[in-house]
């Protein structure tokens, strides 16, 4: 996802009224996670994200 809002910003198309949403990552992310937690999928979730950073 993240990767998406910088090719949107990159490519200068506008996404719910801007083309620079990365204020938006930190709320994706609480969500997401949330999510995660409560469908029992957290641990999974962290070891994608972590393989995801490398």
């Amino acid at each position: 996802m993240v990767e998406a809002i910088n090719e949107d910003e990159e490519n200068n198309i506008v996404v719910m009224g801007s083309n620079d949403n990365t204020d938006m990552i930190p709320d994706i992310s609480y969500e997401v996670t949330k999510l995660m937690k409560d469908k029992g999928f957290y641990t999974v979730w962290e070891s994608v994200s972590k393989d995801e950073m490398n």
